[in-house]
């Protein structure tokens, strides 16, 4: 603090001895016994900060974006023979008032392969999400998921697909 203070012209207030006011720190600074404290602020002040908060809030929540809107976002393909490929389509809507860009469908594991709507969804429109499993190999129960990363509100959206891979006679 000395340091500071040191390039500052000080006057002492003769009322209050340990108080040091300088001339070149802002009025919202005060040095006190050598040491920097920040003057509380009055409430006019208070009250135009929050109001700008507020006001910054807001803008911030106003910002409208779109939403996808999945009819269902699981599927159980129930027992299925081994060797098959299971497919399904997962349809969605826009429900928001931007269009929506699907960037990446990432699957769990390289035996489901994903396909989905490449082109903006524009808002009140459907696309789809579709999910193909490889069942060759894998006899047994499967619970594989395929994660939809989009521009919309909730950028991530993980679909599910399960079922029961009967072993091959």
């Amino acid at each position: 603090m000395l340091r500071l203070i040191k390039h500052v012209k000080i006057q002492q207030n003769p009322r209050r001895p340990n108080r040091i006011q300088t001339r070149n720190l802002p009025k919202s600074l005060i040095v006190y016994r050598f040491e920097l404290y920040i003057k509380p602020m009055n409430l006019h002040m208070k009250k135009l900060i929050a109001l700008f908060a507020l006001v910054l809030g807001f803008a911030f929540t106003s910002n409208a974006q779109g939403a996808l809107k999945f009819k269902q976002e699981k599927h159980d393909f129930g027992t299925i023979t081994e060797g098959t490929i299971a497919t399904y389509s997962f349809e969605f809507t826009n429900t928001g008032k931007t269009p929506v860009v699907i960037s990446n469908v990432q699957p769990s594991c390289g035996c489901t392969t994903p396909e989905w709507t490449r082109e903006p969804v524009m808002p009140g429109k459907t696309g789809k999400v579709t999910a193909s499993f490889n069942s060759a190999g894998r006899p047994g129960n499967f619970n594989k998921t395929v994660t939809v990363m989009n521009n919309g509100e909730v950028s991530q959206i993980v679909l599910a697909i399960q079922g029961s891979v009967a072993a091959k006679r």
